[in-house]
Formats: structure tokens, C-alpha cells, sequence
């Protein structure tokens, strides 16, 4: 969970750190940017009047002779230092040093004024190591350039200001970085926090632990996932009961007729086989509960293909009206011998259909069993097929005690038993239910408590010629 929370704030903060870096980059810049052009658009606006006023008045003296009065008039109201220099580049006068003689020529700004244009200038003084910002213009003179005006502004206390202003930026950056990365720590933590109690209760139900169930405490796709992690742990406990009670079944299945073998098989062995009647009653016994094992473990040897997807067909062209004949035949015995009525009706007279012989016939067989198990003496189980919209079906119906609503929708499921004394295995009708689905068909079941039931299998048209 520290990759999650780690993953989940380094990303915050990378978006969060590179959007307030650009930021308070453009708000030094436009800052530093404003300061500037301020300070430029003063000293030029002053430059270009004063040069102006020049051209237009004192133009036709010579500027040496009257380069003291022109600082003087220059400098008042401005706190910027001022440079007549003659047009050889020479300074005449400074307004912050008098006696300084120099050649300015080679400056960029004051280069630019000697030849007639403008221009401004932002460096260090070599002298003093100063920051400034110069702007020069040419002084006319009947056409020609006479001189240079040039003023120049120290930016030591502007760029110590834009210094001020750059750290007050960048700390609040750094303030706002800090608050995101408390807010991105609650907002990872609150995600991060149900993922681990879901991490835990899904543990606890991969050691066994069934009955743990997850808090469900928002409704967004965490709650989504705690309701489906509750979903699984239902449908786990109850598979859990549902093998145990297999297991159960199946093992009270295999015991009851094992137990008839063997005590069958125990007497024989001591008998002097002179009591035909009871060796022949022995053997009939012995044959009866060893082909109810057979049948037993075929079941179980299904189920286990249906598990692991390999149950198959093989189909070829059947009678159907012929199976079912045969079917009237197998079981019209055993039901009178329990005392109910076996009806077929409304049986095709010929009609055959793409399928597997053995497996629809299993599927027969073990409807007719449940049927009879479920059907009291003196009940009736009605058999009749038909066509119609497409669809061959075979309806098997009885007044027998039926099945509970709570369990209708189950009976088909895997391992499912149900809660009458007499609920098999669970796995008759979820194979019954595979075989039919391998067939392109379907198997219904429509039941009553108390008043009987009614399956319904039904295969394509398309299967039937």
C-alpha cells in the first residue's frame, strides 16, 4: 500500500510542483518585466522631451559651450543620472561626476544615438560593478548629430525589490506545494485506507475465514468492490455448505447400498445355498444396489467432466418416437410397482432429431427418477412431445409434493440440494441442464409446493428432420 500512496502523491505533487513553478516563474518574469519597462518608459519619455526641447531652442549654439547649463536643466525633478556627450563619443558632463572625463563611444546605447538612433541599454557599470538601465538619444542640430543625451538609472534597488518579490513567490509556491502534498496525504489515505481493509477481509477469506463481510461505508467503486467482495464470500460460504453437503450425500449414497452388498454377500457366504428363494433374492439385491453405484458413479464421473468443461456430445441422427417407447417400456414397471401412473401421450408418430442417444435418454431418465421419487402412491406422471414454433419439446409433469420457491431457482445449480428428506446430490440436474445447453436447448422446471411439477426440455427445430 506505500506503492499506492507513494504513487498517488508523487503524482499530485509532480502536477501540483510543475504547475506552481511555472507560475511563479511567469509572475517574476511578468514582474521583473513590468519593473523595467517602467523604469524605461520614465527615462525615455524624459530623454526624448529633453531632446526635443534642444532641437527646437538651443540647437544653434555649440553644445560644449552650453553643456553645464543643459545638465542643470536636465537634472532637475529626476533622479536619474544624466550624460551630454559630444559627437565623438566624449563625455562632456555628468550630473553624478562632474570632473569625469571618458570616451563613451563604445557603449551600445550611446553608439547607436551617434548614428541618429535611439536606443536603450541594460548592463553593469565596469566602474562600480552597478546594474542600470541607460537609454540614449541624439542631440540635432540642423540636420546633424551634435551629440548625445543619455540617461541612466541605477536598478540596484529595483532588482533587490524584484529579488523581495521573487522569494515571497517562490516561499508561497513552496507553501502551496507543502498544503498539496498534506491534502494529497489525506486524499491517499482515503483511498488507500478501504483498499487495505478490503486487502484484509479478502485475506481472511483466502485463509478460510467465510463469514468475514466488508464494511460498506461510500457508494463509488470501492463500495462497488465491497459489495462484490461480500457477494463472493456469500457464494463461497454457501458452496462451502453445498460441498459439505455433497459430500454428506454422496457418502450416505455410497454407504447405503455398499452396506446392502456387504450384508448380502456375508449371509450368502454362510448360507449352505440349499433356500433358492433367498440366494435369488440375495443376488437380485446385489444387482439392484450394484447397478445404483454404477449409476452413482457415472453421475459423479460426469460432474467431474461438466467441472472441468469436458463433458461432450456425440451426436448422430436418433428416433425420437422410438426412445421413447423405449422409455415407456423401462420405466412403466417401476412405476407400478410404486403404485403410480405412468400417461405418455401426444407422442410423434415419426420423428427423428440430430442428438446424442445416450445423453438425452440420461437426461430422460433422470427427470423420470426425481418424478418418481417426489410422486406419492396413487400419483400420476404425465410424458408428451410436441412441435411447435420452432421447437421440439418433451413436458414432463406430475401431481407429486414439489419443489419449495426458495429453492426453485437453485435446483439447476451445481451442488445444490434442497431441503426435502429425499434431495439427492445436487449434481442430477446440473448435468441434465449442461446436456441440454451442449444441445442448443433448454430445460425448464415450473413447480408448486403441494401441487406437482413440470419440466420442460426443449431443442431447435433445425436439430429435427
Amino acid at each position: 500500500m506505500k506503492g499506492i500512496r507513494a504513487r498517488l502523491v508523487g503524482s499530485h505533487l509532480l502536477v501540483i510542483g510543475v504547475a506552481i513553478f511555472v507560475l511563479v516563474s511567469f509572475l517574476i518574469f511578468a514582474v521583473r518585466h513590468y519593473y523595467y519597462d517602467s523604469i524605461e518608459q520614465g527615462i525615455t519619455q524624459r530623454v526624448r522631451v529633453s531632446a526635443d526641447f534642444y532641437e527646437s531652442y538651443l540647437s544653434g549654439t555649440p553644445l560644449a559651450t552650453q553643456a553645464d547649463d543643459l545638465l542643470t536643466s536636465y537634472t532637475e525633478n529626476i533622479h536619474a543620472q544624466v550624460q551630454i556627450i559630444d559627437q565623438s563619443g566624449a563625455l562632456l558632463v555628468d550630473s553624478l561626476d562632474p570632473d569625469r572625463i571618458a570616451q563613451l563611444a563604445e557603449l551600445p546605447d550611446v553608439a547607436a544615438a551617434l548614428r541618429g538612433r535611439e536606443q536603450s541599454w541594460r548592463g553593469v557599470l565596469r566602474t562600480t560593478g552597478e546594474p542600470v538601465l541607460s537609454f540614449s538619444v541624439p542631440l540635432i542640430a540642423d540636420g546633424q548629430v551634435v551629440g548625445v543625451l543619455r540617461y541612466v538609472s541605477s536598478l540596484s534597488q529595483t532588482n533587490q525589490t524584484l529579488w523581495s518579490i521573487s522569494i515571497f513567490l517562490s516561499l508561497v509556491g513552496i507553501i502551496v506545494i507543502a498544503l498539496s502534498a498534506l491534502v494529497s496525504l489525506v486524499l491517499s489515505n482515503s483511498i488507500t485506507k478501504p483498499i487495505l481493509t478490503l486487502i484484509d477481509s479478502a485475506e481472511k477469506l483466502a485463509r478460510g475465514k467465510l463469514s468475514e463481510r466488508v464494511t460498506k461505508d461510500r457508494e463509488d467503486e470501492l463500495g462497488r468492490l465491497a459489495d462484490t467482495i461480500n457477494h463472493l464470500a456469500s457464494e463461497l460460504q454457501r458452496n462451502e455448505v453445498l460441498q459439505h453437503r455433497f459430500i454428506s450425500s454422496v457418502s450416505h449414497e455410497l454407504r447405503t447400498p455398499l452396506t446392502s452388498i456387504h450384508g448380502w454377500t456375508v449371509l450368502l457366504l454362510s448360507s449352505d445355498f440349499k433356500n433358492k428363494e433367498e440366494l435369488v433374492e440375495g443376488l437380485r439385491i446385489i444387482n439392484q444396489e450394484t447397478n445404483r453405484l454404477s449409476y452413482l458413479v457415472e453421475d459423479l464421473l460426469d460432474f467431474s467432466k461438466l467441472q472441468s468443461g469436458q463433458l461432450s456430445l456425440r451426436k448422430e441422427l436418433i428416433n425420437v418416437s422410438e426412445l421413447l417407447k423405449d422409455l415407456e417400456a423401462q420405466m412403466t414397471p417401476r412405476a407400478h410397482r410404486l403404485g403410480i401412473r405412468l400417461i405418455f401421450s401426444q407422442l410423434p408418430a415419426q420423428l427423428h432429431l440430430q442428438a446424442d442417444m445416450n445423453r438425452l435418454k440420461q437426461v430422460l431418465l433422470n427427470i423420470l427418477d426425481n418424478a418418481m421419487k417426489f410422486t406419492p402412491e396413487m400419483g400420476h406422471i404425465w410424458v408428451s412431445a410436441e412441435v411447435s414454433e420452432g421447437n421440439f419439446s418433451i413436458k414432463i409433469k406430475d401431481d407429486g409434493q414439489g419443489i419449495l420457491e426458495e429453492d426453485l431457482s437453485f435446483v439447476k445449480n451445481r451442488l445444490y440440494q434442497g431441503k426435502g428428506a429425499q434431495s439427492g446430490s445436487g449434481i442430477g440436474l446440473a448435468i441434465c441442464d449442461e446436456i441440454m445447453r451442449l444441445h442448443h436447448g433448454s430445460l425448464q422446471i415450473e413447480s408448486e409446493a403441494g401441487v406437482g411439477t413440470q419440466v420442460t426440455l426443449s431443442l431447435p427445430c433445425s436439430n429435427t428432420s
